[in-house]
């Protein structure tokens, strides 16, 4: 049946783009702890050089900085990548922008507006265009 062979394909495109989803997500907060460290340690140089008056509120924004990138990081904060199942079960809404018409509830064809079509198009692009290199905008609070 035509439904269930639609169903079977969203299932692991779906699945896919769940853990891409999350790996960026965990690789994003990696990143931006990181670039939060290092400039964490471009302050701590500054006030050691003598080029910031005030060291001492500078170092309370130095600890403030470092926790903040503890929180975040995947890779010794939570959320980490470990709490997170690799074996996902996605969602009626997580597979339909790979079914076509279908329906993901029952074998059946759904109409979409032109905007509903447009928003499973973006989903169905972002599935398949992201890779390390693309960070996107950071959000690291």
């Amino acid at each position: 049946m035509q439904w269930r062979a639609a169903m079977a394909d969203a299932r692991i495109r779906a699945v896919d783009k769940l853990r891409t989803d999350t790996f960026q997500n965990a690789y994003q907060a990696w990143t931006a702890a990181a670039d939060i460290r290092a400039f964490c340690t471009a302050l701590e140089q500054a006030a050691t050089n003598g080029d910031i008056n005030d060291s001492e509120n500078v170092a309370r924004w130095i600890a403030w900085g470092r926790a903040a990138a503890d929180r975040i990081d995947p890779a010794c904060g939570t959320p980490s990548l470990a709490d997170v199942s690799f074996d996902v079960e996605p969602r009626p809404t997580d597979l339909r922008p790979f079914l076509g018409e279908w329906s993901p509830h029952r074998p059946q064809k759904e109409y979409r507006s032109e905007r509903d079509e447009q928003a499973l198009a973006d989903t169905r692009h972002q599935a398949e265009s992201w890779h390390h290199g693309m960070l996107g905008r950071r959000t690291w609070r």
